[in-house]
């Protein structure tokens, strides 16, 4: 996949989405609203904040924990929090953004990142 090293602004996980903020570090996906909801990159090793960490970009992840829907989509959540950036349910609150980050799949347990650059605020 493109992997790129970038700064985290907060400890990250394997598999947190993040969005590229003002300050060019890379802080959690939070889809509850439009400044913070839209994810460019998923951590593919643990970081500390402040530290260059390793982001994939587009691309293939696994997590054997993950037991995704093969061929559904994924969508980034309104959680905002580590290892609580992915989700098969889309967000569905007022002035909640919809991105489709990638398609579960071929396994249960992998998926293939390609974060959607539209997205859709519900109403």
């Amino acid at each position: 996949g493109l992997i790129f090293s970038m700064v985290a602004g907060a400890t990250v996980a394997f598999g947190d989405i993040c969005y590229l903020k003002s300050d060019g570090e890379m802080h959690f996906v939070d889809a509850d609203a439009h400044g913070t909801g839209q994810a460019i990159g998923m951590a593919i090793e643990a970081g500390s904040d402040g530290g260059a960490t390793k982001f994939l970009f587009y691309g293939f992840a696994r997590d054997d924990t993950w037991a995704w829907t093969i061929g559904a989509p994924v969508y980034a959540t309104v959680t905002g929090t580590s290892t609580n950036t992915l989700s098969q349910t889309a967000p569905t609150g007022s002035a909640d953004i919809v991105q489709i980050v990638g398609i579960a799949g071929p396994t249960a347990d992998m998926m293939f990142f390609n974060p959607a650059l539209v997205i859709v605020e519900i109403a």
